[in-house]
């Protein structure tokens, strides 16, 4: 009896183990090329619509999106706009190819 006990609490650990050492996916790991659609697009500093503006994009941009996030009730993504340097928040409204990013964690 106790043999099989030994087993389980074995067999537990090392399913929790696999669970909580497999790694985390990283938003980098899913950079993706995205478009501003809206030339003068506000980059945000922050995940939140009222946040300081960082910086403006315009369509002739390169973007390179990393995840996206919820602010309230308005999804945004986190970019680089690789023309200017500025990192930082849009909203998806004036965002093309932000489909596929991972959510933020």
């Amino acid at each position: 009896m106790k043999s099989k006990w030994i087993f389980a609490a074995a067999g537990a650990m090392t399913a929790t183990t696999l669970l909580f050492s497999a790694p985390a996916a990283s938003a980098a790991s899913k950079a993706t090329k995205i478009s501003f659609t809206t030339d003068g697009t506000r980059i945000r500093a922050k995940l939140d619509i009222n946040s300081s503006v960082a910086g403006l994009g315009y369509k002739s941009h390169s973007v390179t999106g990393y995840c996206q996030g919820l602010a309230g009730d308005a999804w945004m993504v986190k970019l680089k706009d690789n023309t200017t340097g500025v990192s930082g928040w849009s909203y998806i409204g004036n965002l093309s190819g932000w489909n596929n990013l991972p959510y933020c964690g």
